[in-house]
């Protein structure tokens, strides 16, 4: 177990990242799920990426729990109840957020926290709003220090959401990460222009586009983990990433790469997403014990495999004998087409 020994003795971590680094080492040693050699050998050639899920899955990656229904109705399990002004809200929102299971042991959606709060930020004053929202803001920065926590802001304008931007930009804080849900007919303009200039400086929030979002999964929608779009009450089983100019190495050709490698690869990687979530649907405790299923703050029906693929751009390039990259994908016409017919074949 040397890994185990190096994470103890490594000074850099702190007592919780050890501990973390440890179960995750605990999870990637594990070989009671048999995957093919298929896929070990596309691991190993860097074709796929598992992104460290480790080999036994018992929990999803991505959780987004349902924070509205937390809000209206408490939580037995937690012994929480609904809350009534906003330090009670804040108080809630903090003991549950400790509680979401996710890859990593960090939550990776922490709600739309402008309009949770809202109702409760607007029974104060705005100095005393201010101050507990600073708090919470805190908490959240020391307490889950991973960049793949995430909070969502609009897209209709608050005060909440005011504050909140204010803080981030005074405050400086890493965690947590932020976007804004944009819509150019909901969302008004001061207000988007008070979230790029709060982004100039602190790099955050993002703006996700709030109609396509909505088209895509309805109103009641998470960006989760920087730029994950799922549903609330529901979330990720998986995600794993398909390494695509790696994939691209294993072609003679075009024609090569489109009617045998690519195939290839995407099947082996289909079916590594079909075995971890009928593992967890089936076997795991997670779906059939955990308090947030039973309570209703996750569903079962609304969890999905997220397909990842990365190095779009220095695939197409290679493919076409491209090395000066102001000549290639996003600045000619021929990359960008074979980059469309790739994603389409993908889908496919």
């Amino acid at each position: 177990m040397g890994k185990a020994l190096d994470i103890v003795k490594d000074s850099t971590l702190t007592y919780r990242q050890q501990l973390i680094q440890l179960a995750m080492l605990g999870e990637e040693q594990d070989d009671s799920l048999v995957y093919s050699d298929e896929y070990w050998n596309a691991r190993k050639d860097r074709a796929i990426c598992d992104l460290f899920e480790g080999n036994m899955p018992y929990r999803p990656r991505y959780t987004c729990p349902d924070f509205e229904l937390l809000m209206k109705k408490g939580c037995e399990f937690l012994e929480l109840d609904p809350p009534t002004d906003l330090m009670e809200a804040i108080n809630v929102l903090e003991v549950f957020y400790s509680h979401i299971p996710t890859q990593g042991s960090f939550p990776v959606y922490l709600g739309d926290v402008d309009l949770l709060l809202e109702p409760f930020v607007l029974k104060e004053n705005k100095e005393n709003a201010r101050k507990q929202l600073r708090l919470f803001l805190k908490y959240i920065d020391r307490v889950f220090p991973d960049s793949f926590v995430h909070a969502n802001l609009g897209p209709v304008e608050t005060v909440s959401g005011n504050i909140i931007l204010e803080l981030t930009e005074e405050m400086q804080l890493a965690v947590p990460n932020l976007t804004l849900k944009y819509d150019p007919d909901i969302t008004p303009d001061d207000y988007a222009i008070k979230a790029i200039r709060c982004m100039l400086k602190t790099a955050k929030p993002s703006f996700a586009n709030h109609r396509m979002f909505v088209k895509e999964w309805g109103e009641k929608y998470a960006i989760a983990s920087c730029y994950n779009g799922l549903k609330v009450a529901g979330g990720a089983y998986t995600l794993s990433r398909l390494r695509l100019y790696e994939c691209s190495l294993a072609a003679e050709s075009i024609e090569d790469f489109m009617d045998r490698v690519l195939p290839y690869y995407v099947n082996i990687q289909l079916e590594y997403i079909d075995k971890r979530v009928k593992f967890m649907s089936e076997e795991a405790s997670f779906f059939k014990t955990n308090f947030m299923v039973k309570e209703g703050f996750l569903k079962h029906e609304n969890f999905i495999g997220l397909f990842g693929l990365v190095g779009l751009a220095e695939c197409c390039n290679h493919l076409l004998g491209i090395e000066d990259k102001k000549k290639g994908f996003g600045l000619n016409d021929e990359a960008t087409k074979l980059g469309i017919q790739i994603m389409d074949e993908i889908e496919r």
